[in-house]
């Protein structure tokens, strides 16, 4: 009962409280566990769709929710505005790929689906669609399509933007009432991995980075009339 109690705790705090070597080991079996039950389910469909023999005419995509976090940084869940929170799963198979294709490093967005869905299909694409087809990276990973992915994540009276490039993770946090209002600023440099531990916002070096990052952002809130 206790034990129970103690991990019904951890995920609805969403915060870095400590747990216990018991509750921890739960909780990231229970992720790993999650993981093997939809690989599983993926597999009877796929099985499904060669049996009724439709699988050479159809797009599968499986996309998720954003990260989860399982004792990185001290934390749990999947409540902050860094990578491990924002970073989701997203694969594409249609039968016209190439069997050798296995994964990318360039950027997506879960939005860029409802576009690359229509390329694929033949069908037109909207004119209020604000994504970009990634059909251009299913011919060949090794293309292209978007310089940045954009997420935001509420805190408080604060709201937290972030641009994720190919080298950094830029973080603007502005005021809910006053977006003109930044209250802080975080820079991530990816080049030597995903763990973000040093904010280099304030290294006179990255200045010129800091400063085309935050006119990015403001000139794609506008365009998504963000608030």
């Amino acid at each position: 009962m206790n034990n129970s109690g103690e991990l019904l705790c951890c995920y609805y705090k969403f915060d870095s409280m400590p747990v216990s070597n018991y509750v921890a080991k739960n909780l990231i079996h229970g992720y790993y566990a999650s993981v093997s039950y939809i690989d599983h389910e993926i597999g009877r469909l796929i099985h499904s769709l060669e049996e009724l023999g439709l699988l050479e005419n159809t797009i599968i995509v499986i996309w998720g929710d954003h990260g989860w976090k399982l004792g990185n940084y001290g934390q749990w869940c999947k409540h902050t505005a860094f990578e491990y929170d924002a970073r989701t799963t997203l694969i594409f198979r249609t039968p016209w790929m190439d069997p050798e294709s296995n994964s990318t490093g360039s950027l997506a967005e879960l939005l860029d689906i409802y576009p690359t869905l229509c390329e694929e299909a033949g069908l037109p694409v909207p004119d209020f669609v604000q994504g970009k087809s990634l059909s251009p990276i299913l011919k060949d990973p090794q293309e292209s399509v978007k310089g940045f992915a954009l997420s935001q994540w509420p805190k408080g009276d604060l709201m937290g933007y972030s641009l994720r490039t190919g080298d950094y993770r830029f973080v603007s946090w502005q005021k809910n009432q006053n977006p003109d209002s930044v209250v802080a600023i975080e820079l991530y440099d990816h080049r030597n991995g995903l763990e973000e531990t040093v904010n280099v916002a304030d290294s006179p070096e990255n200045a010129g980075i800091v400063q085309s990052l935050s006119n990015k952002l403001s000139e794609v809130r506008k365009l998504a009339r963000m608030r």
